[in-house]
């Protein structure tokens, strides 16, 4: 896989956008892609409607079980043209039996009704996943898209009816009024001949949508791999690698020889017989003393191991016997007493025995526990509901104008977008502009710097349209998006000035076409007369 020779732009892409280029894919590659699924599956189908003639529908649901089989093909043709590779469609042909062979017997059975299916096909055909691999990589590729890839499935169902609804009505509509035909009865007692015509009308939106079906589950595909994998970070490395690599070469030969020589000096510097050795115990060289590398070197290392550990043991000990890890914090304060504490410590209160005793003796009234103490609780429930209601509406009615101006009060600020500061890479602060702007652009343009004389009175121009016209301009609007709003303040002088000069700008800043001496001087008499010599 060269990612150099990518057909495609390397780019993180949404799921519809993803799609939408298998579509653009599949236009592109058309006629491989459907020769790829047509051949095979309408030799099937020619090879089975003889046998099974009195019982046509064996065929179309023959051809439609073994569609993942279909899908070989135009994926083969994708995946090798996304890569630059030049495929014909004998190569494809000669592969077909190669390509169904692979993990056929559990895309025909288990997998045969995943609305995934194009999505998780290339996992099969292209990186050979099989198993537990191959779940372990499908669910990684199911974090994202997987969606998308569903309601591809769902799209593309709802797409193959309503071209075989297309067919049915095409049918309709040609034959005659005339001819007095029971369609009911045609479509439940149909003849073999009408049951080959719905085979094959069956048959066609599925040879119809299968490769767009294919190839846009295979782009949703390679959108998630380049989500993972980085590919447009990856071709940008390969592309600086190169460049870089080109550039440092001709370097890289002339000084080569140097460091060679750099460094064999060095190495030569460096070496002394007479090094100085960790251990002492370890003669120079030069010594008539035969070397003698010390054998209690383990031993020692392995002492002061245990003397680092016990001391920091020791030292933990200490910190855990400090006063940090054992402080007793006491907290006092006032808190309001819950009901159950007064009722526990105080007798209650006086106003809540007598509202209790009215009750009683409302209720005895009435007669308490029967039919009228029941109906007075419920009314005075009621009054007091209505009552309650009453004095909100009073309060919000007397007390309107204060709870209007409480509202203004905590209404949030609008927040007011700043003017831009820069427009197509202008400049466009007062700040920027000189006090003089025509006599600096005429001085520019006598020193022979006319793009910066014609820059200077557009943004100049930009500004004065910004603060003194307070024209709302984004950093997303184009120059002649500008104009138009200049031509809403409804000043014809100012909208032909305006739309003059940038025509000058654009003549060049884009086509490179320098503008008339005579032109720019009448610009900057023209400006004199529309705009003052502020900033």
């Amino acid at each position: 896989m060269d990612l150099n020779r990518l057909a495609i732009r390397a780019r993180i892409r949404s799921p519809m956008e993803a799609v939408d280029l298998g579509v653009v894919m599949t236009r592109q590659w058309w006629r491989l892609t459907f020769l790829s699924w047509f051949i095979p599956s309408f030799t099937l189908w020619l090879l089975l409607t003889p046998i099974f003639y009195s019982h046509s529908w064996v065929v179309a649901l023959v051809v439609w079980w073994l569609k993942p089989l279909w899908d070989c093909g135009p994926l083969y043709i994708a995946s090798r043209a996304l890569f630059g590779e030049t495929v014909t469609l004998g190569q494809v042909l000669r592969q077909l039996p190669s390509l169904y062979r692979k993990d056929w017997l559990p895309a025909l059975t288990i997998r045969r009704f995943s609305l995934t299916r194009s999505f998780d096909l290339p996992l099969t055909q292209l990186e050979g996943l099989s198993g537990s691999a191959r779940s372990a990589r499908q669910m990684i590729l199911h974090r994202k898209h997987s969606g998308a890839a569903t309601w591809l499935s769902i799209v593309a169902i709802h797409i193959e009816s309503f071209i075989l609804f297309a067919l049915y009505m095409f049918l309709y509509l040609m034959i005659p009024e005339q001819a007095d035909i029971d369609y009911s009865a045609l479509l439940i007692e149909s003849s073999n001949f009408f049951s080959v015509f719905e085979n094959l009308a069956a048959y066609i939106p599925m040879a119809l949508v299968g490769p767009f079906y294919v190839v846009s589950g295979f782009s949703l595909y390679i959108a998630r791999r380049m989500d993972l994998e980085a590919w447009d970070i990856e071709i940008r490395f390969r592309h600086l690698a190169e460049q870089f690599q080109r550039r440092a070469t001709p370097v890289v030969s002339a000084l080569m020889p140097m460091l060679f020589a750099a460094f064999v000096a060095l190495s030569a510097l460096t070496y002394s017989p007479g090094a100085v050795y960790a251990d002492e115990s370890i003669q120079s060289p030069n010594s008539s003393a035969e070397f003698s590398f010390s054998t209690d070197l383990p031993a020692k290392s392995e002492s002061l191991a245990k003397t680092q550990s016990e001391v920091a043991k020791q030292r933990i000990i200490a910190i855990l016997a400090g006063e940090e890890f054992h402080t007793v914090k006491v907290e006092k304060g006032w808190r309001l007493k819950s009901l159950e504490d007064q009722i526990e410590d105080d007798e209650l209160p006086l106003w809540l025995i007598v509202l209790v005793e009215f009750f009683e003796k409302f209720g005895k009234l009435f007669g308490a526990g029967g039919a009228l103490g029941d109906l007075s609780f419920s009314f005075l429930e009621v009054i007091l509901w209505c009552g309650l209601a009453a004095l909100v509406i009073y309060v919000v009615v007397r007390y309107r104008g204060n709870i209007k101006s409480l509202a203004v009060q905590f209404r949030l600020p609008e927040k007011q977008e700043l003017p831009p500061k820069v427009l197509f890479g202008l400049d466009v602060t007062r700040e920027s502009l000189p006090e003089d702007v025509p006599a600096e652009v005429r001085k520019l343009w006598e020193a022979d710097q006319h793009r910066a004389a014609i820059s200077l009175l557009y943004r100049a121009l930009l500004a004065q349209l910004i603060h003194n016209y307070e024209c709302s301009f984004s950093d997303s609007d184009t120059e002649d998006e500008c104009i138009q709003q200049v031509r809403k303040l409804q000043q014809p002088a100012l909208s032909d000035y305006a739309a003059e000069l940038t025509d000058c700008w654009q003549s060049l800043a884009y086509g490179h076409r320098l503008p008339a001496v005579a032109r720019v001087q009448n610009l900057c008499v023209r400006w004199r007369e529309h705009f003052d010599f502020e900033k």
